[in-house]
């Protein structure tokens, strides 16, 4: 007789701010409407002290944001959240480096970022090369799906989307949950649409890492820069419904005589 026991296996992690841009010498596009917002305070009320709108990896970083979101057009008032609403998140409590809140991972570093894109493929209920998932999920049922290459995307879904690719998203798509960009990092959503994003994105380059010792994630590339009447709103009720995988895992097994 064999046995096995199963799990819904979850992952730990910390999103720090609404978009968080892991790495040095950012590319962001900041979007051109004034109908675009992004919002860190927590959209289900669990965390009751603001999020970043947007997270950044260090002073130099936060700086070219800025510089960016300043325009012209100037749209910093459309960021909102803590104060500064784009602030360096790679320290402190809660932050990428906080290895309690992220499992174990110091997400500021190249190791933690491979060890979290390893952990979220072993607990997928998709993993495709390429393209578009033929099941992006639902709020009632959240999917983990992983895309090793690029992919673009359109639509709604819910739960976890990892691509280690270039991922490029349409104006009016609309997701419920976390978008991880670990690999190329490049994110480019054209065109702002009508799409809410409610969750958490956090884009890292940890193909091209900086020349430091030891290396660091390298320059992220974040490009919503059309217009649309869109909302990037953090939510940390969607995250934790996201993380953990939607079917049972086998976590161990043993033979028995009798």
């Amino acid at each position: 007789m064999t046995q096995y026991e199963v799990a819904k296996i979850s992952v730990t992690l910390n999103a720090p701010s609404a978009i968080t841009i892991d790495g040095k010498f950012p590319t962001y596009a900041a979007p051109n409407s004034n109908a675009d917002h992004i919002k860190g305070n927590d959209g289900c009320g669990a965390i009751t002290t603001p999020k970043p709108a947007v997270g950044s990896y260090d002073t130099a970083s936060t700086n070219t944001i800025n510089t960016s979101i300043a325009g012209p057009p100037d749209r910093s008032s459309n960021y909102t959240g803590a104060s500064p609403a784009i602030n360096t998140v790679t320290s402190g409590t809660g932050s990428l480096s906080d290895t309690t809140a992220n499992g174990g991972l110091d997400l500021t570093t190249i190791a933690g970022l491979n060890q979290l894109v390893t952990a979220i493929s072993e607990i997928a209920d998709y993993t495709i090369a390429s393209g578009t998932p033929a099941n992006l999920g639902t709020d009632a049922s959240p999917l983990i799906n992983v895309v090793t290459g690029d992919s673009t995307i359109h639509g709604t879904g819910a739960g976890v989307l990892l691509v280690q690719g270039n991922l490029v998203l349409d104006g009016n798509f609309n997701w419920d949950g976390l978008i991880l960009v670990i690999g190329k990092g490049s994110l480019t959503r054209s065109g702002g649409g009508g799409g809410n994003i409610n969750g958490a994105i956090l884009v890292a380059n940890t193909v091209n890492p900086t020349t430091d010792t030891p290396p660091q994630p390298g320059p992220p590339f974040y490009d919503t820069s059309g217009g649309g009447n869109s909302t990037i709103q953090y939510d940390s009720c969607l995250l934790d419904n996201a993380l953990t995988s939607s079917t049972y895992k086998i976590i161990s097994y043993r033979e028995l005589t009798y």
